[in-house]
């Protein structure tokens, strides 16, 4: 099974009031689809900072989020995820409001998953973000999980992806 780090969109899209907006809406139905089919075929992890994140808001929409994610382990942060934190701060060349993202990304590789799962394609499931965490975990000596989105993993299953 492969361990699967799940970020603060993911309970997000997959719980919330399905959307007018054609486009969220399918994202929606992809996390929907990955949960159902995918989800049980993985090792499921998320952070403290996933919970924090999706704690907040709406009473209700908070309740069926951390409902959604209830039983997956939940990863707590050590010296490992700070340093690549503060590493992947200096050189990952991204703005300051994505510090959040950046340590989803240190947590990812902290604990050596095998995919990120996540609908954050502005800092982290983009390909300039991929191709500069590859390089910097290379000279690190570190793997880099697969940054993924729920519809990219169906891609990358069947092989229509790198």
């Amino acid at each position: 099974m492969s361990l699967v780090y799940v970020e603060t969109s993911i309970p997000s899209l997959l719980t919330s009031r399905i959307s007018g907006d054609i486009v969220v809406a399918a994202k929606q139905k992809q996390t929907r689809d990955w949960w159902e089919s995918e989800a049980p075929k993985h090792d499921l992890v998320t952070s403290g900072l996933v919970i924090a994140e999706i704690s907040r808001g709406d009473p209700d929409a908070a309740k069926r989020r951390l409902e959604a994610i209830h039983g997956i382990k939940i990863l707590k942060s050590n010296e490992d995820v700070e340093t690549l934190f503060d590493g992947y701060l200096a050189k990952l060349s991204l703005p300051m409001k994505a510090r959040i993202d950046v340590l989803h990304i240190a947590f990812a590789v902290a604990f050596a998953t095998d995919i990120l799962l996540t609908w954050n394609c502005a800092h982290i499931a983009n390909p300039e973000t991929i191709r500069n965490l590859v390089r910097l975990n290379d000279s690190l000596g570190r793997e880099t999980p697969l940054l993924l989105t729920p519809g990219q993993y169906f891609e990358h299953e069947a092989g229509r992806t790198p």
